[in-house]
C-alpha cells in the first residue's frame, strides 16, 4: 500500500494602500497552496488571486486583477487612460472608459502649436 497523506491547505493573504505624494498605489493577494503528498513526492497545487493598481489625482485610474492557477494566467484590466483599448492585448479582458475630463484637457494643452514671435 503506497504512503498517501494530504496536507491541509496554506492560505495567505496580504495587501497595502500606499500614497505616493498624490497617487494612490493599492495591491492585495490571495494565495492558496494545498500541498499533497502521494507516494513520497511533495506535489504542490498553487492557485493565486490578486489585484493592484492605482489612481493619480486627476481621476485616472488602472486596476488590474488576476487568478493564476492550474487552468494558467487570466486578467481583467479596469481602466480610464487615455490611448487605452479594448483590444485583448496578452489575452486580457479590458474594460475601458472615457478618461476623466482634466486628463482630456492636459492632452488638448499639449497638442495646441506654440506661436512664436
Amino acid at each position: 500500500m503506497p504512503f498517501k497523506t494530504k496536507l491541509l491547505p496554506t492560505i495567505k493573504k496580504f495587501w497595502f494602500n500606499r500614497l505616493n505624494h498624490t497617487i494612490l498605489h493599492s495591491r492585495q493577494q490571495t494565495i492558496e497552496a494545498p500541498n499533497n503528498i502521494v507516494q513520497s513526492r511533495l506535489i504542490p497545487v498553487v492557485q493565486s488571486q490578486a489585484a493592484y493598481g492605482y489612481v493619480d489625482p486627476f481621476g485616472m485610474y488602472r486596476r488590474v486583477e488576476y487568478v493564476a492557477d492550474v487552468d494558467g494566467y487570466r486578467a481583467t484590466v479596469h481602466s480610464n487612460e487615455p490611448g487605452m483599448t479594448s483590444n485583448g492585448a496578452a489575452n486580457a479582458a479590458y474594460f475601458v472608459e472615457v478618461p476623466p475630463p482634466a486628463i482630456v484637457a492636459q492632452g488638448l494643452a499639449y497638442l495646441k502649436p506654440v506661436q512664436k514671435d
